[in-house]
């Protein structure tokens, strides 16, 4: 019994090293981002290398709630301790001449901002990249952390009505 089951774990170890030594190498061929305070990859490694400060005021239309009613400069839960936060300004989509559907711009801004950041990438790799696609032998990744936006907000606001965010009518 014990043996074998060692038997089985070697076997298991040498399949995924040789799995391992298969894989096929992969070319990034295009990237794009837009940051608090920098509206690409190159401004974001310019304010990293200057130590800039990307966080600002929060606009007091983006609190539901009075500022003093949650705000603890000790971090109590459900609490914030501070008034500043590092926020992206609203992207408005420039498709710059790909064929993008009309509307886009009555989507949520993290659904503009994934394809505003998705036609900059694509920009990026540039025409010989892009005029001959293979399109078997591509990949899109796109990754964003969607923290609520103006729009979700308002719309969890909508469906709540009002009654979470402690306001008294």
């Amino acid at each position: 019994g014990v043996r074998r089951g060692r038997r089985g774990a070697a076997e298991r170890k040498r399949s995924r090293a040789e799995g391992m030594s298969q894989r096929r190498a992969i070319a990034i061929v295009g990237a794009a981002g837009r940051f608090p305070g920098a509206s690409s990859i190159d401004a974001l490694w310019t304010n990293v290398l200057a130590r800039a400060d990307a966080s600002r005021e929060i606009p007091p239309a983006r609190w539901p709630v009075a500022r003093g009613e949650v705000l603890d400069a000790h971090g109590a839960p459900d609490h914030l301790y501070s008034t500043r936060a590092c926020l992206l300004d609203d992207v408005a989509l420039d498709p710059g001449g790909l064929a993008v559907p009309e509307g886009v711009e009555a989507l949520d801004p993290v659904h503009r901002l994934a394809l505003q950041v998705g036609v900059d990438a694509w920009r990026d790799a540039g025409p010989n990249a892009t005029g001959a696609l293979d399109r078997a032998r591509v990949s899109v990744l796109l990754a964003n952390i969607a923290l609520p936006t103006d729009a979700s907000s308002a719309m969890s606001e909508a469906v709540l009505d009002g009654a979470s965010f402690g306001r008294r009518g």
